[in-house]
């Protein structure tokens, strides 16, 4: 258990270098937004090499040797400038509850783990695949190789692949003791998108206690259909709002990261959030060039 939890939690960090060396304003929001953009860039930073896997039906191996390598970089960084360690300023009280609230959560997903019955069995073959035989799209329910439509080209199996991989378990453990980081990713993803649509840190520790209390006992949510509604498309949305709130090339340029992220996770979700997003994003790109010819 305790190596899974010790893979997810140093995932975060080449994500939190990147921030603190170029997107330091990222941080300002407070620490669960800090979480959740921390991993988002952890994931936008290995999809070069999870999509360059796929296409070359690389061995895992080249993403475990990616993550070591990430982590490894991202820890000298962070230790040489530990600026970052003050961009979220002094904890509330209110964010002092949120934070023993959520620890507490978070210790009960680990004494149970997540959900391995039904549609488990599907995303554990999938990560078996990927473990035995490097990054490949087949559908493990069908004979032969057969095209795997909705989670192909999957960066959320491949890291549980690779989480396996370099701890030496069972890839069954390593998908049991995911349930953890999904806890804490949506509710880390309420909260961005509270604070998002209503402006205040209060608001984003109400959304994320009340996002953690409804879920808490969903040991469905490792599950890539549940993940990316829960904590990936809340995250999405919250950057659609500060694209449309400041049109400017870092929030777009979170934006796309926040879609490029679910897609590889649930390809339907990527599709949702286009057709949730993208008419009003067009609309408003209408009334920017309307206003700016007048």
């Amino acid at each position: 258990m305790w190596a899974v939890l010790t893979f997810w939690l140093l995932l975060g960090l080449p994500g939190l270098a990147w921030l603190q060396r170029f997107d330091r304003a990222s941080l300002a929001r407070g620490g669960l937004s800090g979480i959740a953009r921390s991993y988002f860039a952890s994931f936008a930073l290995l999809t070069p090499v999870s999509v360059l896997g796929y296409l070359l039906h690389a061995p895992l191996w080249m993403l475990s040797a990616a993550i070591v390598c990430a982590v490894a970089i991202a820890v000298v960084g962070l230790a040489r400038d530990r600026h970052w360690l003050t961009l979220c300023g002094r904890p509330s009280l209110a964010a002092a509850l949120c934070g023993i609230w959520l620890a507490f959560d978070l210790w009960l997903g680990a004494r149970v783990g997540s959900h391995v019955q039904g549609d488990a069995g599907f995303h554990l073959a999938r990560i078996r695949l990927i473990g035995a035989y490097g990054f490949n799209n087949w559908d493990p329910l069908l004979h032969e190789h057969h095209f795997e439509p909705i989670y192909h080209t999957n960066l959320y199996h491949s890291l549980i692949a690779a989480c396996a991989q370099l701890t030496g378990l069972d890839p069954g453990a390593a998908w049991i003791w995911v349930w953890p980081f999904a806890k804490l990713l949506a509710a880390a993803g309420a909260y961005e998108l509270a604070v998002a649509v209503l402006g205040r840190r209060a608001c984003g520790y109400v959304a994320a206690v009340t996002c953690s209390a409804c879920l808490a006992t969903s040991s469905t949510l490792a599950f890539p259909n549940a993940l990316s509604p829960y904590a990936l498309m809340p995250f999405a949305l919250a950057c659609a709002v500060d694209a449309l709130r400041t049109p400017r090339f870092r929030s777009a340029l979170w934006l796309g990261v926040a879609s490029v992220v679910l897609a590889q996770t649930h390809m339907l979700y990527a599709l949702f959030l286009g057709l949730a997003v993208g008419p009003v994003l067009a609309l408003r790109f209408v009334d920017a060039l309307v206003r700016t010819r007048q």
